[in-house]
Formats: structure tokens, C-alpha cells, sequence
């Protein structure tokens, strides 16, 4: 594969209805022909490697596996990233979709404008496709190119999805080998860790829509799942980074009173 800047990296697993539209959106890309894009299906029960595998196939620079086992969130992400070697590395969850084809290049530009940065991510539109309902999540709109540290990502997870990050690999690779010994984790810790380091960068125009649905990753928990990995990320958070321990302990408690009156 040709050398690259930037690596794409999508994880997948049952996304039969969704993996050709987000692969194809990544084709759409303006730097597209310069990116290595690796495509790793953890062992769906559908359809999803068949679907992948149309859009893949016509295009040399985007490499397509399947596991042999399903090795879950992190082992699946894990193998994605030992094979990225660019300076850059982006994220596209099999079920998500980048609308934007300004979307890597615009990070790109920001990245380099701001070397000190370990992040950035983009606003996005939210699709509930149980409901059918579109919502853009203005997430920080009054703010143009606002840095989120810590403190920021703590109190709300405004990335959302991974589909909206962009990182630098040698950080991105450093921080998740970090957490082995912590799963279950999610984005959430991920970057809250790197956010210490100068802070994520937020740029304001919309270029993603972020699906959730029954099946979804995240979004397909039941409510006592999610606190449970929530309560779970916050005590990850707290031994990696523990001069945060006093805001730590007061989100996880007002996480605990929530679940009581719930």
C-alpha cells in the first residue's frame, strides 16, 4: 500500500445495512487516493463482510479482514491500529457515515496548524433510526475551534462517536495500549486522557452523521449497562489521571443519584 499520511481505520461488526454507505462515504473523500484505509470485520453474523467487500474490492488502497473470533470492541480497534504507520489516524465505525467530503482534509489542515494537539473532532447530525429523526447536535457552535480539556470531556462526552476524531497515531496508539488492562472501556476515557494533552480541538462544521440504533455499540445498551460502564470509565479516569480525582468522584456520584431516582 502506498505510503500515506493518514490512515482510516473502520471496525465493523454486523453492519450489513450500513458499512457500504460508510465505506463509500470514505471514497468520497477529496484526499481519499492519498489515504491507507483498513477495514476490519469482527466476525459478523450477517452480512456485513459481503457488503463490505462490494465496495473494497475496487479500490487498491483499502485493505479488507476479517477475524478469525470476535475479539469485541478493543481487540477489534486494536488490530486496526497496529497496522496504521501514517502520522494521522481517523476513525469510521461501520455504522456511521461521513457526509463531508472536506471531512479529512479540513483535519488535517487544523492539525498541522496546531501541532501541539493529540485531537481534534467535528461537529455532526444525530440519526435516530428507530424514530427516523435527524438532529444536528450543535455541539459547541457559539464556540469556533474551542480546545476541550479534561474538564470539558468530563462532564459531557462531546465527541459522541469516533467517527467524528481525528488523532495523531504515535498519541492515538500510545494511550490506547495504555488501557489494555482496563476494558471494558469506550471513547469516553480515550479521550479524556488525551484531552491533558493540549487539549482536543473542535472544528464547528458539521461532517457526520452519528446513527444509533438497536444494535448499536453504544446505543443499543439497555440504561443499567451504560451507567455500569460509565461508573467503570470514570474509576479508569481516575487512576490514569488522579489530580482530577475531586471533579472525578462528583460526576460519579450525581451518576449514582441519577440511577437512584431513576
Amino acid at each position: 500500500m502506498h505510503s500515506s499520511r493518514v490512515s482510516i481505520i473502520v471496525p465493523t461488526y454486523n453492519h450489513e445495512n450500513d458499512v457500504a454507505r460508510a465505506l463509500k462515504s470514505i471514497v468520497a473523500q477529496d484526499c481519499f487516493q492519498e489515504c491507507a484505509v483498513f477495514v476490519s470485520d469482527d466476525c459478523s453474523i450477517d452480512n456485513t463482510f459481503q457488503c463490505a467487500l462490494a465496495v473494497t474490492s475496487k479500490h487498491a488502497n483499502i485493505e479488507l479482514k476479517r477475524t478469525s473470533r470476535n475479539l469485541g470492541w478493543y481487540g477489534n480497534y486494536k488490530t486496526l491500529l497496529d497496522r496504521c504507520e501514517t502520522e494521522y489516524t481517523a476513525i469510521l465505525k461501520g455504522d456511521d457515515v461521513w457526509f463531508s467530503p472536506a471531512k479529512i482534509n479540513r483535519q488535517i489542515r487544523y492539525m498541522d496548524s496546531n501541532p501541539k494537539k493529540a485531537a481534534c473532532f467535528v461537529d455532526y447530525y444525530v440519526m435516530d433510526k428507530t424514530t427516523g429523526c435527524l438532529d444536528k447536535y450543535a455541539t459547541l457552535m457559539q464556540e469556533k475551534y474551542r480546545d476541550l480539556g479534561p474538564l470539558d470531556l468530563l462532564n459531557c462526552n462531546y465527541p459522541a462517536t469516533l467517527s467524528t476524531c481525528f488523532y495523531r497515531t504515535k498519541q492515538l496508539k500510545a494511550v490506547f495500549d495504555d488501557l489494555i488492562d482496563s476494558q471494558p472501556t469506550y471513547d469516553w476515557v480515550l479521550n479524556f486522557i488525551l484531552s491533558e494533552q493540549a487539549g482536543i480541538g473542535f472544528i464547528p462544521e458539521p461532517s457526520v452523521v452519528y446513527n444509533i440504533h438497536q444494535n448499536g455499540l453504544w446505543s443499543g445498551l439497555e440504561d443499567v449497562r451504560r451507567n455500569e460502564l460509565m461508573l467503570h470509565s470514570l474509576s479508569v479516569m481516575k487512576k490514569k489521571l488522579p489530580k482530577y480525582s475531586l471533579y472525578i468522584d462528583e460526576r460519579k456520584n450525581s451518576l449514582l443519584m441519577a440511577a437512584r431516582n431513576a
